[in-house]
């Protein structure tokens, strides 16, 4: 496996793709062939705060509602699980698909390290790391039982619509639905908490050192094993 810099971004994971001249390089979000996202966030690599927010691909920047720390360390955003919240200004549709690479969370109970939560339409998602036990990653009015041992405070943590979690590049399908399925929303999805009706609330404190959203273009199963393989390598 090769290392070599993409967009200024410091040194990616690479798959190995020979050393003829003229080969094409790919960055980590494209890896195994995933289409291209809607939203890439790499806070881990940036070299400095404003260029952490610079969404790497065509698309809206993450925004800020209440700047979390940063760090030249590798870890990216730190959330206080008091206040901190970043915007990834991506409404999120029923094929919604999105991972989350954290580390150095705390135990918060039902606090949220991402989304969102409509009460008016009774829809959103989100995503609940526990730091040992059953870990909860929710789609619609319904969510994926995610079981790790041990505990975690760290992974790629994400949802593939409404078909499955992922948890460090492995599916998990346990779905238990609690009421009708995916209604359309119109709010967007939060980091380092929960939107809940335009609100932050329910803050986890983490440190978020990368995501990617797509919601345009669709990603196939394999296709976010590689890119969460990916992340994690990195």
């Amino acid at each position: 496996m090769r290392r070599i810099g993409v967009h200024g971004a410091g040194m990616v994971p690479i798959s190995d793709m020979g050393t003829a001249a003229g080969a094409v390089v790919l960055p980590w979000y494209l890896l195994g062939g995933a289409p291209m996202p809607d939203l890439v966030a790499d806070a881990a690599l940036a070299p400095d705060y404003a260029t952490s927010l610079v969404n790497l691909v065509p698309g809206l920047d993450v925004a800020e509602i209440n700047a979390p720390t940063w760090a030249l360390d590798g870890h990216g955003w730190k959330f206080d699980g008091i206040a901190d919240a970043l915007d990834t200004q991506i409404v999120p549709d029923a094929t919604t698909c999105y991972l989350v690479q954290f580390d150095n969370v705390t135990w918060g109970g039902w606090t949220r390290l991402y989304g969102v939560w409509d009460s008016v339409n009774n829809c959103g998602t989100s995503l609940v790391p526990a730091v040992g036990g059953n870990h909860w990653a929710y789609w619609g009015v319904g969510g994926f039982q995610v079981s790790a041992v041990p505990e975690l405070v760290s992974g790629v943590f994400g949802v593939q619509g409404a078909i499955q979690a992922w948890l460090d590049a492995v599916p998990y399908g346990d779905y238990t639905v609690w009421g009708p399925g995916w209604a359309n929303i119109t709010r967007t999805m939060y980091i380092g908490c929960r939107n809940w009706d335009g609100v932050a609330g329910e803050f986890r404190e983490c440190h978020v050192k990368r995501l990617v959203v797509w919601k345009t273009n669709v990603p196939t199963a394999i296709q976010i094993a590689a890119v969460s393989a990916a992340m994690m390598a990195m």
